[in-house]
């Protein structure tokens, strides 16, 4: 009874052009000897990759704003086979060579519709970077290569102090919170506008140890039963088998139905081997044989006889089965050495992404340091903005406090200047009292009291003018006694009108 295949394998983000060549056929000479170039053309495709892997793959993360963990052996896409043995597609009319029949292709149509349903991307083929049917190998089988993108994961719970920064060892790094249960805790983050490039998470929403066997129990339900293949290994939870793997199972199964087939006839050799010739040797190579015991050789001898050539094609194939044994066991052995060096990078890797947590702790709390000094920084900007506004309504209001001030000053200086230059006149008139010589305003015979008096008026006008800064009008009040025009015209005002009289002199002639 044939039983179904659904295998997942794993890539880093190395292997996107070697396997994208292998898949696309593009590659000259092929690792893999059992594909025929010559019937390429016959295979089929869900989903192109037109650019290579590498361009769909940077398309996939672009398309859906995807993140991806940097890392050198990061799981960065995945592999899902859908397969059966060989009998079980020759009974569904499938001929090496020839085009695939209907009931071929509808199984696949159907493996592909469950495939988008287990890992593609909310049911889509969005993560998709290739599927595609090969017919050019031993078996026909899909290959769907896609990138693990979920918009679930999980993040650590860190301890925190009452002020709320993360609680640190001695050696600085972050302690995870536990639960009263002594377990680490984490949080479930959803994000699906910016979900994460995660082969554990993937799988860990998927229901992570048991995703497998979910997945073959999906698969045995929704397609397998309707083909009559049978589950396989029920309650395996390996996460996929490598293609040596399987084959070794495959030669191993083999090679017990031969081993159960040629049993009968190793039996029936080692009964002729060991008759018992009894009698006596009566020419070299000749033994006498009892007459009761010859007729039983003759019947085991044509048996052997007859069945001699199905022995020898039985004992050929198991030679072969031999050698594909010895060339899996090679294979399977450079598969673990590999895995072993995976898994030493893988260890590597590891380390370095702890680190990596552990700096990027560091960094998130001195970005919630940061953060909190650009508040400061922004509400002291604002303040100092509203500073600087208030201030400069003040500098608005003092200049115009100057500018009226200065009107005022200005005009009390142009009215004190007026007042000094009357008190000038005044001062310089005074002094005709005194000093005048020929204009008559001389008073004769002046007291020393009325001399000290007019000499006091001059005093107080020259320090009056000395305090105000008017250097000129004090020296002018020094060397200058006299009568200014604006008190001449006062006088002039005040001496009486003369009448003259003109007498007649006659007619003009």
């Amino acid at each position: 009874m044939s039983t179904q295949v659904v295998r997942v394998a794993r890539y880093n983000k190395g292997s996107l052009n070697t396997i994208g060549r292998e898949c696309d056929r593009a590659d000259v000479n092929h690792r893999n000897e059992d594909i025929d170039k010559k019937l390429s053309c016959l295979n089929q495709s869900y989903k192109d990759a037109p650019d290579g892997f590498r361009a769909e793959y940077e398309r996939v993360k672009k398309n859906l704003n995807a993140t991806e963990r940097v890392a050198k052996n990061v799981v960065a896409f995945e592999g899902m086979v859908i397969t059966s043995d060989t009998a079980f597609f020759e009974k569904l009319g499938w001929s090496k060579g020839k085009p695939a029949p209907e009931a071929v292709t509808e199984f696949f149509d159907k493996s592909y519709e469950f495939a988008k349903q287990q890992i593609g991307f909310h049911g889509s083929d969005a993560n998709i970077i290739s599927a595609k049917v090969h017919y050019d190998e031993t078996t026909p089988h899909m290959h769907v290569y896609f990138v693990p993108v979920t918009d679930v994961w999980q993040e650590k719970v860190y301890q925190r102090d009452g002020v709320g920064h993360v609680v640190r060892n001695e050696k600085g790094v972050p302690q995870q919170a536990r639960g009263e249960d002594g377990k680490c805790l984490y949080r479930q983050v959803r994000n699906q506008q910016a979900p994460r490039i995660s082969k554990s998470e993937f799988w860990r929403a998927r229901g992570g140890s048991l995703s497998y066997r979910r997945m073959q129990d999906a698969f045995q339900e929704q397609v397998a039963r309707l083909y009559g293949l049978e589950r396989g290994n029920v309650g395996s939870d390996r996460e996929y088998r490598t293609k040596s793997q399987w084959e070794r199972s495959q030669l191993d199964a083999e090679k017990n139905k031969l081993t159960a087939e040629i049993e009968p006839y190793r039996k029936m050799q080692t009964s002729i081997e060991k008759v018992e010739l009894p009698g006596k040797t009566i020419l070299p190579g000749v033994v006498a044989v009892k007459k009761k015991n010859l007729d039983e050789l003759r019947e085991q001898a044509k048996a052997y006889t007859a069945n001699k050539n199905e022995i020898l094609t039985v004992r050929n194939r198991i030679k072969h089965i031999r050698v594909r044994e010895q060339e899996v066991d090679r294979r399977e052995q450079e598969v673990q050495e590999g895995e072993k060096a995976v898994q030493k990078r893988e260890n590597i890797a590891a380390s370095m992404i702890e680190k990596q947590r552990n700096l990027n702790d560091v960094n998130a709390g001195l970005e919630q340091q940061i953060k909190k000094l650009d508040a400061e920084v922004h509400n002291q900007k604002i303040a100092i903005s509203d500073l600087e506004r208030r201030n400069g309504a003040l500098r608005d209001d003092i200049g115009r406090v100057k500018e009226e001030a200065g009107q005022d000053i200005n005009k009390l200086s142009e009215r004190l200047t007026e007042a000094l230059g009357g008190m000038s006149d005044i001062v310089k008139a005074v002094g005709m009292l005194k000093w005048a010589r020929e204009d008559g305003y001389k008073i004769p015979n002046l007291t020393v009291e009325q001399s000290r008096l007019i000499d006091a008026v001059q005093t107080v006008g020259e320090s009056l003018a000395q305090k105000n800064g008017l250097r000129e009008m004090v020296e002018d009040l020094k060397r200058y006694v006299g009568i200014e025009n604006s008190v001449h015209q006062e006088i002039e005002k005040l001496t009486p009108k003369r009448h003259i009289h003109h007498e007649y002199m006659g007619p003009e002639l």
